[in-house]
């Protein structure tokens, strides 16, 4: 068997070269390049943009998040409801969270949920008096957060967790760095 060789005749390198007019010129131009965006996952992985927030705003989202699994907890009753929350907020927040702001994240959910309790408790009181009120919050607060309980050491430890494949050791030295008055170089600015 014998095989034919043929080449093809050089082709010009631009379409303007090869006779086409300006305007088709501009459209058979390739796209330029882009450089990767500097929250790209590593690796190169392509996808879908990864949406990260500050840490007010995934504090802030913790505490949305809290407060209305309390208030439907505490309005239908279900205890588990408010764990639950709490355990998805604190599964989300070290996910979608920047990574300098993961020392914040982990910390703040027991007093985020706290403060959750709280204002769900007060705004489903029973009581004709303040003091009966008072004593409604107290009693609703004290008998939520003891139902929560497991919630909140199981979320607590899946957060941490997260955090910590996210990079939450990092973030524990710079800090550690930054109260010993230490110059810390921010590593995510070289990629």
């Amino acid at each position: 068997m014998t095989e034919r060789m043929t080449e093809r005749p050089a082709r010009p390198a631009t379409p303007l070269a090869r006779g086409a007019t300006t305007r088709q010129a501009t459209r058979a131009r390739p796209a330029p390049t882009s450089r990767p965006h500097p929250d790209a996952r590593p690796g190169g992985a392509t996808g879908s943009f990864r949406f990260q927030f500050t840490a007010r705003g995934a504090l802030l989202g913790m505490f949305a998040l809290c407060l209305v699994s309390c208030l439907v907890s505490a309005a239908w009753g279900i205890g588990v409801l408010a764990g639950l929350g709490y355990c998805a907020a604190g599964v989300l927040a070290p996910l979608y969270v920047r990574r300098e702001a993961l020392l914040q994240v982990v910390l703040a959910p027991p007093a985020i949920f706290l403060v959750a309790v709280l204002f769900a408790q007060a705004f489903t009181a029973q009581g004709d008096s303040a003091h009966g009120t008072v004593l409604s919050v107290l009693e609703g607060t004290f008998l939520m957060l003891s139902g929560a309980a497991p919630w909140l050491l199981a979320g607590t430890a899946v957060a941490v967790s997260v955090a910590t494949y996210r990079g939450l050791p990092q973030c524990v030295r710079e800090f550690r760095a930054t109260l010993r008055g230490e110059v810390v170089v921010d590593r995510s600015a070289r990629r």
